[in-house]
């Protein structure tokens, strides 16, 4: 699906609630997104995954969340995704952030007060 400017909408693959933060030990949600050709290179030293191919621009915010990805392959032009979302409860900016795996980038909201984001799991994934 087609967002402005011609950038794609990569579809939300999976959403998972009630997984625990091991520093904090506070709940977050994860929203999985589907983006083809996405490669991603491991720092062993983090244990952690960012994207060889691509820049990722995540804008959490209380009320909303602005995702941009571009990914550029190695032949042809560069893909653009965008997934933006109205939050229906406010969220913690300060500690959402994302990862990446290969062919995906994986969302993790907090709550701001706290909780499960379980009842909106479909709002989440609707497009």
């Amino acid at each position: 699906m087609s967002a402005s400017g011609g950038a794609k909408y990569p579809s939300p693959v999976d959403f998972k609630d009630n997984q625990k933060d091991k520093k904090t030990n506070k709940d977050y949600c994860s929203i999985f997104l589907d983006v083809k050709g996405l490669k991603v290179a491991t720092f062993s030293f983090a244990g952690s995954a960012k994207p060889s191919n691509a820049e990722v621009h995540a804008n959490f915010q209380r009320a909303s969340l602005d995702v941009r990805i571009e990914v550029k392959p190695k032949n042809g032009d560069p893909v653009n995704y965008e997934y933006r979302k109205s939050l229906p409860e406010d969220m913690d900016p300060d500690k959402s952030n994302w990862r990446a795996e290969k062919d995906t980038i994986i969302l993790q909201l907090f709550k701001a007060d706290g909780g499960s984001w379980n009842e909106h799991a479909n709002y989440f994934i609707r497009q």
